[in-house]
């Protein structure tokens, strides 16, 4: 015979005794809410309502199951796991959507803007975007919130509480996205997929942003441009900048000055105005991955790309790939020879700027950096760093052949050229060859001649 057992909760019972009883015939047994790790919730005190609430964060339930399923995310259980990446989840819903990613699949769609989501709940919240409406009110801040998940997470904001809890590091987050996002560094996964490149990324707004590069370049050489101006029909290529032209009709000015209250349309305006006016350089783009702000989303966008591993610029000479359009610029004078920087002294041109920087200490003799232990000056930071060898004692270079090590490349170069046999320098009065210049030059080989 199967007994089917259900839990209650009695709300208005102070002692708050679970009641397990068979379906059947009735026969039961009372325990005490402990023995299974569940409370009453606080806020239910309606006459007749039942709920579970979770010992560890307070969330109610209206079964059992849901509170068991609730539970193993709490204690790290991941019993789903998929088939495609590896990645486990403690909830088969969680592994569901998950393997959206991999489908690509998007159900469900927007009858407004024609967007399309993965699950129904994200559609809900995105249509809040059309009809404004932030239902979900903080009571501490005031500050209000389109869906009530993003309420509960900004609270823990207030109270401090992190539930959600990396069994490897022990490093904790106030929501389970989160948490999933920071495993990815201890897994080392990566299940997002570009379908374009096949590279590949551990979080899903890494393969957004670097999608965006396929999708920029595609648009440029077809000069399409999807996105119109509802108001007077111009079109743009991207979606932030027929945004930001949009305000141009609504009269919206969504960023505000701290100090005075003014108002701008685009947050550099808002920069310039804290730059010229308060003095202030504000930095309101932050890196949802490390929490480092820019005054710039541009140099937020340049900075993603250190966690992405994305380089979208390439050499057309030699293929080598940099995160960074202006990198791969100053990279094309190697090919091209270009030296526009040009010693104001002695006309000795350069490719980088650094480059005229540094040679300029020639000319002034200045050496701003110092030895701390004797005191000796150097031009540059790398001539000190190899100078500090010599008081530390370390030996970073070793040879391949003998393992003999040495604190300066160069003496390790020379060093190789005894197992090697090459002698690259030679003698202009005799045509004798040596490994060094210095074994020319000294005086017992100038007495020879």
């Amino acid at each position: 015979m199967i007994l089917k057992m259900y839990c209650v909760i009695q709300p208005n019972d102070s002692n708050l005794v679970v009641d397990l009883r068979c379906g059947k015939s009735g026969v039961g047994r009372n325990l005490n809410k402990e023995s299974f790790g569940v409370k009453q919730n606080g806020n239910s005190q309606t006459k007749g309502e039942e709920s579970l609430a979770c010992n560890e964060c307070g969330k109610t339930f209206i079964n059992e199951y849901r509170l068991k399923v609730h539970l193993s995310a709490h204690r790290g259980e991941k019993q789903f796991c998929c088939n495609i990446c590896g990645a486990r989840f403690s909830q088969k819903t969680t592994l569901r959507r998950h393997m959206i990613d991999h489908t690509g699949e998007r159900p469900f769609g927007c009858d407004v803007c024609g967007h399309r989501f993965c699950q129904k709940g994200e559609l809900k919240g995105h249509m809040t975007i059309h009809t404004g409406a932030k239902p979900f009110g903080c009571d501490t801040c005031g500050r209000k919130f389109r869906r009530n998940q993003d309420l509960t997470a900004h609270m823990r904001g207030h109270t401090g509480e992190r539930p959600f809890g990396c069994g490897d590091c022990g490093a904790r987050f106030t929501r389970q996205g989160s948490l999933n996002r920071h495993m990815t560094i201890h897994s080392g996964a990566k299940p997002f997929r570009c379908a374009d490149c096949s590279t590949r990324f551990s979080r899903k707004s890494h393969l957004m942003n670097h999608r965006k590069t396929h999708s920029k370049k595609k648009r440029v050489v077809e000069g399409e441009r999807p996105f119109s101006c509802d108001d007077c029909g111009q079109r743009f290529k991207e979606k932030s900048h027929c945004d930001r032209h949009m305000r141009m009709h609504t009269g919206e000015k969504p960023f505000q000055c701290d100090d005075c209250g003014k108002k701008f349309t685009r947050p550099q305006n808002l920069n310039r105005h804290m730059q010229t006016m308060h003095k202030k350089q504000t930095k309101t783009f932050g890196c949802n991955v490390c929490g480092q702000t820019f005054s710039r989303n541009s140099t937020l966008k340049n900075h993603m790309r250190i966690h992405t591993g994305e380089k979208p610029f390439s050499c057309g000479s030699c293929g080598q790939t940099f995160s960074q359009q202006g990198v791969l610029q100053r990279h094309m004078r190697v090919h091209t020879g270009e030296k526009p920087f040009g010693c104001s002294f002695c006309g000795k041109r350069f490719r980088h700027r650094f480059s005229v920087k540094k040679h300029m200490r020639v000319h002034s003799g200045e050496k701003p950096f110092s030895c701390n232990d004797c005191g000796k000056r150097f031009t540059q930071k790398a001539h000190l760093n190899t100078h500090m060898r010599m008081h530390t004692g370390e030996k970073l270079f070793s040879c391949a052949f003998c393992e003999k090590k040495y604190t300066q490349r160069v003496d390790l170069e020379t060093h190789v050229r005894i197992h090697t046999g090459e002698k690259p320098f030679a003698c202009d009065v005799c045509g004798q060859n040596s490994i060094h210049h210095f074994f020319l030059s000294n005086i017992c080989h100038k007495r020879e001649h």
